[in-house]
């Protein structure tokens, strides 16, 4: 549960009507002064005009005003800008700023306030039937967590009524379904025992179910029920499928005639011979897939971009002499080695004859 806390949101005694402006003038000038321990919104809001969220910025302001030092405090209320975050940072971190949102303002009359504009609240009074009683309550004065618990159960318990709606629905064409069946019965039945039956009164039974059955067919959803009778018959007489035997999981034998003449042959509609034409195409058709490799490999064709050798040189014939680059006879290694050493700042360029008589000692 939210931690709650009960704030007056005056200080000032009441008194007469000129009392009462001074109060709400002192309350907007303090609300003002201390603007960073509200909400923007709130305060635009009463910047605009809604002076009926005064109560609750007071009670806001008092509250968070005491958790504050009075020295930082002061800085905030100067507008320095690293006191403004310094007041943030230290009402977050100890949850004031959350707690202060969960304030139970105690002359804060809600029912007299919002009760008639509040668009919420007008929509829990018109779904009160679907909140439950131990909600209802604190929903109606509007405190936060009730009015959350309320709309929840509202939404939940709307579905739930729908569901059932549905539920009953379907169990009145069940009902209306066995009733026409049950009148069919008693029709047949007092048909076939009519001369047991006074001409008149066999004359206004067979009327009353004759008139019966038909205002059965002619109600809303009867067609709807014939077509879905049609289209089931349909389905049934039109497939060619043949049942299994009991004992086996093979199919009967068909024979090629089968395949051609069918039961339905003369009863098809200009609809069942469209369709048959579109099974027929269907069947037909023929969809080329190439699957696994191909049977011709493509030739191999000419990589004009460059050029490979066709036969790979295994033996190092054909390949350049490099021998003459590296053994070669009047190649001075120790100059090579003192070049190198000079460039990388290794040995010194004023004396070049000693350098090259240690690299000949080391080599």
């Amino acid at each position: 549960m939210v931690d709650q806390f009960t704030q007056d949101s005056t200080n000032v005694p009441r008194g007469n009507a000129q009392q009462m402006e001074g109060k709400k003038k002192w309350q907007l000038d303090k609300i003002l002064k201390h603007w960073f321990l509200l909400d923007y919104d709130l305060v635009e809001a009463i910047n605009k005009g809604n002076h009926s969220l005064m109560p609750m910025a007071i009670a806001r302001v008092n509250y968070l005003i005491g958790k504050v030092p009075a020295k930082l405090l002061a800085e905030g209320i100067n507008g320095e800008e690293e006191a403004l975050w310094s007041i943030h940072e230290l009402l977050y971190n100890n949850g004031c700023w959350e707690k202060a949102n969960n304030l139970v303002i105690a002359d804060y009359d809600v029912s007299a306030i919002e009760k008639s504009t509040d668009p919420v609240l007008l929509f829990l009074n018109a779904y009160t039937h679907l909140i439950h009683p131990n909600t209802r309550v604190g929903a109606l004065k509007g405190k936060r967590e009730d009015v959350r618990m309320a709309l929840n159960q509202i939404h939940y318990s709307s579905i739930e009524a729908a569901r059932q709606s549905s539920q009953v629905g379907v169990t009145i064409k069940n009902n209306r379904t066995k009733f026409y069946s049950q009148l069919q019965e008693a029709r047949q039945f007092i048909s076939a025992h009519s001369n047991l039956v006074e001409p008149s009164v066999l004359k206004d039974a067979m009327s009353v179910a004759l008139a019966t059955t038909k205002a059965e067919r002619a109600a809303p959803n009867e067609p709807q029920q014939q077509e879905e009778a049609a289209l089931q018959e349909t389905v049934l007489h039109t497939s060619n499928w043949i049942p299994r035997e009991a004992d086996s999981s093979c199919s009967l034998p068909k024979s090629s005639t089968d395949l051609y003449i069918s039961e339905v042959d003369n009863n098809v509609s200009e609809d069942g011979t469209v369709c048959s034409e579109v099974l027929a195409e269907l069947q037909n058709l023929k969809v080329q897939v190439k699957r696994g490799r191909p049977r011709k490999y493509k030739k191999p064709q000419l990589n004009k971009h460059f050029k490979l050798p066709r036969k790979k040189k295994t033996r190092g014939e054909g390949l350049k002499q490099t021998t003459h680059y590296f053994l070669n006879a009047g190649f001075d290694e120790a100059e090579a080695i003192y070049e190198t050493g000079r460039l990388m700042g290794l040995l010194p360029s004023d004396s070049k004859e000693r350098s090259i008589e240690l690299i000949k000692e080391n080599l």
